[in-house]
Formats: C-alpha cells, sequence, structure tokens
C-alpha cells in the first residue's frame, strides 16, 4: 500500500484507523500515470455520484464552448425555450433570468435556488422527502419548485453557491445545442472516447439494478431511491464506480474531453467551474455529493481519488476522508 503524497504515514493506517470508528469507507486513487495510490473496498462496485454528476456535465458544456456553439458569456435566455427562462431569479421584485450567463451556472453565481434542497425555513425540501418515500418529478416540475423561493442573490454578484436547478439547466443546455438527449451526449463525449463501461445515467430502465449500487444509508436505514436518481438527471443522476471516476479526472488534465487549456483554468480558479477549493489544503480542487461521495485532485501531487461513505447528507464529512485520504491534512 502507497503512502500518502507529503506525509510518512501509510494509507492502510488511515483506512483501519476509519474501520476501528465503524464507519465504511470506500476509496481509490491514482497518480497522474495511472498507478494506484491507495485502495479500500472494492473500486469497481457502482456508486450513485449525486453532486459529482455536476463534473461531467462540465466536461461536456467546455466541450460545447471549444466547438463555438456557445461561450461562458452566452445568456441562457438566448438558448433555452422562453417557457425555462423566466421567474428563476427574481431578487425584490425584479425578474433577472435573463441576463444570467452560461458561465455563472458554471460557477454557481446565478443566484437560481435549489429545487432540491432550497435555502428556506420551514419547509420539507425533495432532499429531506427522500431519506423516508422514493419519489420522481420532471423538469417542469423542478422549475416550478425553484421558482416558488426569491433569488438567493443578484446573478454575478457572488459565486460558488451549489444549486442543483443550475445543473438541470446546463443539461437543457447541452441538449438545445447538440439535439441530444444526456445518456447518448454523455457516451459520446465522455464514456466511449475514455472507455468507460459502467458510467451512465441513471434511468427507469435501471430501476431493477437499484440494488447492485453501493448502497446509501441514513441512520439505520437504507435510502430506496430508484425513482429519485432517475428523476435527479443533471442534477446528479449519473452513476460510475470509483475507478472510472478517478479515470476521469486524469482525462480533464490531459485534453481527452476538452481542450487541454482549460485545465489550467480549472486549477487557477476552481470556483468558477463548480469545483470547491481546498481550504487549507490548497492544492486540493473537489467536488461531493448528497449520497457521501467526495472526488478530487491534488493539483501538487496530481493524484485523483474517489471517497466514499455512502451516507446520505455526508457530503461534508466525505470531502474530509479525501482530503485526509489524499494527504493534505
Amino acid at each position: 500500500m502507497a503512502e500518502h503524497p507529503g506525509t510518512s504515514a501509510p494509507a492502510r493506517a488511515f483506512f483501519e484507523k476509519v474501520d476501528r470508528q465503524g464507519t465504511s469507507l470506500r476509496a481509490y486513487g491514482e497518480s497522474r500515470s495511472g498507478d494506484v495510490v491507495f485502495s479500500q473496498g472494492d473500486p469497481s462496485l457502482p456508486l450513485a455520484l449525486t453532486g459529482i454528476t455536476q463534473v461531467f456535465l462540465l466536461a461536456m458544456v467546455l466541450r460545447d464552448i471549444d466547438r463555438g456553439a456557445i461561450s461562458r458569456d452566452t445568456l441562457i435566455s438566448d438558448v433555452l425555450p422562453s417557457t425555462y427562462a423566466h421567474g428563476l431569479c427574481v431578487v425584490k421584485g425584479s425578474d433577472y433570468t435573463e441576463s444570467i450567463t452560461v458561465g455563472q451556472l458554471l460557477a454557481g453565481s446565478s443566484g437560481i435556488p435549489d429545487f432540491f434542497d432550497p435555502p428556506a425555513k420551514g419547509i420539507r425540501p425533495l432532499r429531506a422527502q427522500l431519506e423516508e418515500t422514493d419519489r420522481s418529478w420532471s423538469l417542469p416540475e423542478a422549475l416550478e419548485l425553484a421558482r416558488h423561493y426569491p433569488g438567493v442573490f443578484v446573478p454575478g454578484t457572488r459565486k460558488g453557491h451549489h444549486s442543483t436547478t443550475n445543473q438541470i439547466l446546463m443539461g437543457e443546455l447541452l441538449h438545445e445545442t447538440t439535439g441530444m438527449g444526456l445518456p447518448a451526449l454523455l457516451e459520446l463525449r465522455v464514456t466511449k472516447a475514455l472507455g468507460l463501461n459502467s458510467t451512465y445515467f441513471f434511468s427507469q430502465e435501471h430501476h431493477s439494478t437499484f440494488f447492485t449500487l453501493a448502497p446509501i444509508h441514513h441512520k439505520e436505514t437504507i435510502v430506496h431511491i430508484p425513482r429519485a436518481l432517475s428523476s435527479l438527471g443533471a442534477a446528479g443522476g449519473i452513476v460510475s464506480t470509483p475507478r472510472e471516476t478517478v479515470r476521469f479526472l486524469h482525462a480533464l488534465r490531459t485534453g481527452a474531453v476538452f481542450n487541454s487549456d482549460w485545465w489550467d483554468a480549472i486549477q487557477a480558479d476552481p470556483t468558477s467551474f463548480g469545483f470547491s477549493p481546498g481550504g487549507r489544503a490548497k492544492s486540493l480542487v473537489s467536488i461531493s455529493g448528497i449520497s457521501g461521495v467526495s472526488a478530487g485532485f491534488d493539483t501538487r501531487s496530481h493524484h485523483a481519488a474517489v471517497v466514499a461513505t455512502n451516507q446520505w447528507g455526508g457530503a461534508e464529512s466525505a470531502s474530509t476522508y479525501l482530503r485526509t485520504a489524499l494527504g493534505l491534512v
């Protein structure tokens, strides 16, 4: 078992400590050359990536920018149907939706509220509902949910605000500019090109296979959400394995899915591309999901890794484990 970069503590010792604490951790990391840095659990067992889906969307959007179909300055109202691009960011009575750009969706600076877990008190959001009961919803229903809440801020005045509504809008942008559904586009632009045979958008046809995924726990129960996972789509519906997700992260650096010039821009300003900066671990660029999974890379060592606690609502703890697994704390 390889040692953490920049520390003398072997990765195995870290995993054993976590096991003693009662956390069932799945972790996998590779160096820039493809050597296994650490592995815990079965790296070929598929995971519901939830929020990490955003990185796959990013890759497809940047590819669209490369081919000139859109730019980061493109107004979403110039591409999306008018039935979608209205009433999503209303601040003090003014609707700013038509001024929102593609770049603001990517950077979390649109101000659009999150339909899945809105910033409002006294409600029971979809996120909480799924802890007890599986349910499905449509794209128009998700957008209508978002319209129930005021805009979080005027577009462009902040960034780094996560909103699953941004992601479903990015999915619709891709549909409008390519004429393809997301599952087919993912295959064309990412999975087929990289040989990722276990990475796909979970859909209704996959409902019977839900129990082949790594189980997601909430307290003492397992969260059974096949209908919700297939409804998430662009907002978090990709399934992949730790090994394939890590290889996808490496592909971002090599230019295999979009122009390699984007890599320098992502490292210089990760928040503008939907990633979370590493805080005190300044070389870490990561993204996490509500299913208790975190993925990212160390810009210093170029190791890429996935850590999954498989705990519903465990995105923050998964991110902490990711930093530790990469030796960045």
